[in-house]
């Protein structure tokens, strides 16, 4: 498994590896386009994610309940930070796995919140146990198609961080692929004094968030959809392509060069800079002052300070790679609740339904848009009278007039939704995205363990040598002084030879 740590494999070459980061961006958008979800207009009620929004978001219905989240908030966020830091960061990554990608404080601010995500789960099981009703529900307060559009702002944000983030290391690498864009590399990392490269970033960046909010808001879903020749996935397509999301998002961070320790060995030519700064890593301690800043505790309170955990839970440190990364971890919590709905899909739930029966179109997807009509086939999120939501229901089967008054304003889609093989087909088509998450720890586990073994034999081999050194260099500046005595002491002959060979001399001419 030497292509685990070996930079030169040709799926990590430069191209590759922006081919890859592109890929996921066009995927991205061509899945928001066909996904059917994003034209719902149900309200959405989501258990955990709901829950979450809700509680930092949603007014409480009295004061005292107000005061009640604002005493659980500071609690629940140091718990949860604590948590993702000491034991899963600290304790279990470091100390137990010891994996080296998580040296330092790489990856804590992920751990972090996601810890704290974790804690407001379990906040608000107390909360609502303390109130005795359900106070936090799932309730997004908004509709299904208005949170894929907020939901699809965060991926496409996250894809294009990675692609400009993978753009710039690439153009700034001189030790891996040197020969790759040798004078391209010179004008990105050496005009202006080197600041070309940050507002070049910046600009980029600028440009490409504002175009995709842009087109994600305006176009692409519903009737202007409809009028293009693209698309017209069944459910079995369109799992597919999550699938294949998945798999390139993991497969992304696999193409590091620096995989899996994001750690270089040698630095030739200096430390990659992170995309838009002059810096090599972001240190935040904003938090941390802030604690620092507030008036100690009484004298009666300091025995329960030393139990609290210290200033420094909340200072971290983010490398250029975790920058990169980190927010594809997140992006595939999303694309994983994608995958989930993909597979289960059922167009009732989402207020949707199909004609059914034989024809060009008997497949496709017809959305609700009356909201009095929806509200009464739905309760808290679930369809309470699926018998309205039914083609049968809103139109004629046998003329195809409308039924109903506001069926009119329903509107076909061009996804389709077949339910072939009883909806087993899709389970099928997610294995190759799920597969790669199972085997992605087993690689950055391998990796680690890889790298700390070539490591350890460097070490072993050099050993030997430096033993011997040691051994041998008491014996060799001994030597070193003997030598250096015989060769004063023949000094010391020859000049007496000389002198003796004089007064010899004189007797003898005498003589």
């Amino acid at each position: 498994m030497t292509w685990l740590n070996d930079p030169k494999v040709w799926w990590r070459h430069p191209v590759a590896r922006i081919s890859i980061a592109l890929l996921i961006l066009l995927l991205d958008m061509a899945l928001f386009l066909e996904d059917p979800v994003n034209d719902s207009q149900v309200a959405a009620f989501l258990p955990g994610m709901g829950h979450i929004y809700s509680f930092l978001f949603a007014w409480p219905s009295s004061a005292g309940l107000l005061l009640l989240r604002l005493i659980l908030l500071p609690i629940t966020l140091v718990a949860g930070c604590w948590f993702g830091r000491e034991v899963v960061h600290r304790r279990l990554l470091r100390k137990f796995l010891k994996l080296e990608m998580f040296a330092d404080t790489g990856g804590t601010f992920l751990l972090m919140g996601c810890g704290w995500c974790c804690s407001i789960g379990l906040t608000v099981l107390i909360y609502n146990g303390i109130v005795g009703k359900e106070e936090i529900s799932s309730d997004m307060h908004m509709e299904m198609r208005e949170l894929s559009k907020l939901t699809q702002c965060c991926s496409v944000s996250a894809d294009i961080v990675a692609i400009l983030m993978i753009f710039d290391a690439v153009l700034q690498d001189r030790d891996v692929y040197c020969d790759f864009a040798p004078r391209v590399k010179d004008v990105w990392t050496k005009a202006c004094g080197g600041y070309f490269r940050v507002v070049a970033v910046w600009i980029l960046a600028a440009v490409s968030f504002g175009l995709a909010v842009w087109s994600i808001k305006t176009a692409g879903v519903g009737d202007s959809y409809n009028d293009t020749r693209l698309g017209g996935m069944t459910e079995s397509g369109r799992s597919v392509m999550v699938s294949v999301i998945i798999f390139c998002d993991l497969f992304t961070v696999m193409q590091d060069w620096d995989f899996p320790s994001f750690r270089k060995a040698t630095e030739v030519n200096g430390r990659i800079l992170i995309a838009g700064t002059m810096l090599h890593e972001l240190h935040c301690d904003l938090f941390t002052r802030l604690v620092r800043l507030l008036p100690g505790c009484p004298g009666c309170f300091r025995h329960i300070r030393r139990c609290l955990p210290s200033a420094d839970l909340f200072s971290f440190s983010i490398t250029g790679s975790w920058l990169t990364y980190g927010p594809l971890f997140v992006v595939m919590g999303i694309d994983l609740f994608c995958t989930k709905t993909q597979v289960m899909y059922v167009p009732r739930d989402y207020g949707q339904y199909t004609r059914g029966g034989e024809g060009p179109e008997a497949f496709n997807i017809w959305t609700i848009r009356d909201q009095a009509y929806l509200a009464e086939a739905y309760s808290l999120g679930y369809l309470i009278k699926p018998e309205m939501i039914t083609y049968a229901a809103r139109w004629n089967v046998t003329t195809g007039a409308s039924i109903n008054q506001t069926a009119v304003e329903d509107f076909s889609l061009k996804s389709e939704h077949t339910g072939w093989t009883g909806g087993f087909l899709p389970y099928i088509c997610v294995l190759p995205g799920l597969v790669m998450m199972a085997v992605f720890p087993c690689m950055v586990y391998c990796g680690n363990k890889r790298k700390s073994m070539l490591q350890a034999l460097k070490d072993v081999a050099a050993a030997p040598k430096a033993i011997v050194n040691r051994i041998l260099s008491p014996m060799r500046a001994k030597a070193s002084e003997v030598a250096e005595g015989q060769d004063g002491a023949k000094g010391d002959d020859a000049e007496g030879g000389i002198v003796g060979g004089e007064k010899g001399a004189t007797p003898t001419g005498d003589g």
